[in-house]
């Protein structure tokens, strides 16, 4: 895409200011679920970071950084409870379809040089995780043109706010935590099916979150989820 209708694609779509409004509302438009950072020339390489509210607060402030270094581009398309793939999912289905098919095709416009996504699932109650479902149609369609897809492995999820036993163990954050065998599967449910595509990429945040194989509530003097499941 040259750098005139890649700009036109973006112009009057997008804010400004990528990421530090949480999205709120039901209507599936997407101007009311996307940013725009330009911190590079209209022709610099352009990533869209696309997906629900774990993209939003693992993967957007990772890549919002890169991009300012790297002076390339950022688009974000996010929408709470509505995870990137060509079904919905969540509280509202039907209207993260609806999303889901809209996005797509302003991603396939866009023609970005890199996709960032949520590739896994975790489960709150135990350590099933899983390739998030329907998501290999994307991922061979936008490689097959060239795209970058960057997975990123889904955080822990919990059946407690951590937030608030933080909060309340601050002394033995430990009581808030657990191994990592009992909240992650052993290895990314997502490589498998990334490893059979060419131009695609894993992140896995797991070593970070459950130094030493334990997952907890407070890393170092960082309290790391804001509540059940959000870093």
């Amino acid at each position: 895409m040259t750098a005139t209708r890649r700009r036109h694609a973006l112009d009057g779509s997008w804010v400004t200011d990528a990421g530090i409004t949480n999205p709120a509302g039901e209507s599936p438009e997407n101007e009311r679920y996307s940013w725009l950072q330009m911190s590079g020339a209209e022709d610099a390489p352009l990533t869209v970071v696309v997906g629900d509210s774990h993209a939003h607060h693992t993967a957007l402030p990772v890549f919002k950084e890169l991009a300012q270094e790297s002076e390339s581009n950022l688009v974000a398309m996010l929408r709470p409870g509505c995870r990137f793939s060509t079904i919905g999912m969540g509280p509202n289905p039907e209207q993260c379809e609806m999303h889901n098919e809209m996005v797509y095709e302003e991603i396939l416009n866009l023609a970005p040089d890199n996709l960032v996504l949520i590739s896994s699932w975790t489960n709150p109650q135990t350590n099933d995780e899983n390739f998030t479902p329907e998501l290999e149609p994307i991922i061979a369609e936008l490689t097959a043109r060239g795209t970058n897809v960057i997975g990123v492995r889904d955080n822990p999820r919990w059946e407690q706010d951590m937030f608030a036993c933080a909060q309340e163990n601050l002394r033995n954050a430990s009581e808030c935590g657990a191994p990592i065998d009992m909240k992650m599967a052993s290895t990314d449910p997502s490589s498998e099916v990334l490893g059979r595509y060419e131009n695609t990429y894993e992140i896995d945040f797991t070593e970070q979150l459950c130094p030493d194989g334990f997952c907890e509530a407070i890393i170092g003097n960082i309290i790391v989820y804001m509540d059940s499941n959000h870093l």
